[in-house]
């Protein structure tokens, strides 16, 4: 089973308005949370969650990671995000240039979380009842990483961070670790998996024919052009 529990001004807004989405993934044996918000406003650590997997080190993903880290769970992230983390490094996590931009109040800051353990791509959890696939996928930045949930009668959900939004969006940004022909690759990738379902790091859930909002961003890329951006509200 998997729990959409929180989410920003991009939709839906279930918390703070400037979290991504964050999702509680439950297995019979044990249950994770990908990703924790901006850390603006507390977290509290689902029940039953004893670890936390961080798609990227965005603040809007990643921010909550120290305080959920201090109420004792552990903090898993690629290699790249976890040394940015560990150091509170706010330019790796481009949270100087999106205050410099307006996007983020100034008192707003990356809390370091000296724990956080490296993830690595091809590791695969089992919660008991479904597994849990980490797949490298960088382009949107450097140390994304996806997450595959395999669950019964093989139905497949992608909880795909920042890598692609419903209706083949993406999100391009000016930061040096954003990479268009990166990300075509991780999304050619991930299309191989046909995923079902797509839960994505803003925006609306995508409940069927996941892989057909990958080919509509894979099309754009094709024709020598970048998808569309997923946009702010007015």
């Amino acid at each position: 089973m998997i729990e959409h529990i929180g989410g920003g001004a991009l939709g839906p807004l279930l918390t703070d308005p400037l979290d991504g989405s964050f999702y509680v993934v439950r297995g019979r044996r044990r249950a994770v949370l990908v990703d924790t918000g901006c850390g603006r406003r507390p977290l509290r650590p689902p029940a039953g969650v004893d670890t936390v997997l961080l798609t990227h080190l965005h603040l809007d993903h990643a921010g909550g990671a120290a305080a959920l880290a201090r109420a004792g769970l552990r903090v898993l992230a690629h290699p790249w995000t976890a040394e940015g983390l560990r150091a509170g490094d706010e330019e790796r996590a481009g949270l100087l240039q999106a205050r410099a931009q307006g996007t983020y109040p100034p008192g707003l800051r990356l809390v370091a979380c000296p724990s956080v353990e490296d993830l690595d791509g091809g590791t695969a959890l089992d919660l008991g009842g479904c597994r849990l696939h980490v797949l490298d996928t960088p382009g949107h930045s450097d140390g994304h990483l996806a997450f595959l949930v395999e669950a019964g009668r093989g139905r497949r959900t992608l909880l795909a961070g920042d890598l692609i939004f419903a209706g083949g969006r993406v999100v391009l940004q000016p930061l040096p670790d954003c990479n268009p022909d990166r990300l075509r690759t991780s999304l050619e990738h991930v299309r191989t998996l046909e995923p079902d379902v797509l839960l994505a790091g803003h925006g609306d859930a995508v409940e069927t024919g996941a892989t057909a909002h990958i080919d509509a961003a894979l099309r754009y890329f094709e024709a020598g052009a970048p998808p569309p951006q997923l946009t702010w509200p007015a």
